[in-house]
């Protein structure tokens, strides 16, 4: 039987595309998390999200360095999300990502 790992990973791949977009273009999560840095559940809340999907998304994020969880387990953006992905930056990238909106 051949390696079929790449296959998944592609995969993997375009559903964290497909996650960041999404909550960029229609959530503004960044700006949301700039203006209010929450726990979870306080997410989940604010957003209307489910547990898990916001857990996914934010292990995502945490391990592309866009948010940081303190020892409480509030999370807030860091300075790469701050600087292109929050709508008060003169640098904001959202837009690039907003022409996904309907993929």
């Amino acid at each position: 039987m051949t390696d079929p790992s790449a296959l998944y990973r592609y995969r993997d791949s375009l559903a964290a595309v497909d996650l960041l977009g999404a909550a960029i273009a229609h959530l503004d999560f960044f700006s949301w998390l700039e203006r209010s840095p929450a726990d979870a559940k306080t997410i989940c809340n604010g957003l209307s999200l489910h547990e898990r999907p916001t857990d996914v998304m934010l292990t995502l994020f945490a391990a592309n360095s866009l948010v940081t969880c303190d020892t409480r387990g509030t999370y807030c953006v860091t300075e790469l999300a701050r600087e292109f992905l929050t709508c008060k930056s003169p640098y904001d990238a959202r837009s690039y990502y907003n022409s996904m909106a309907d993929r």
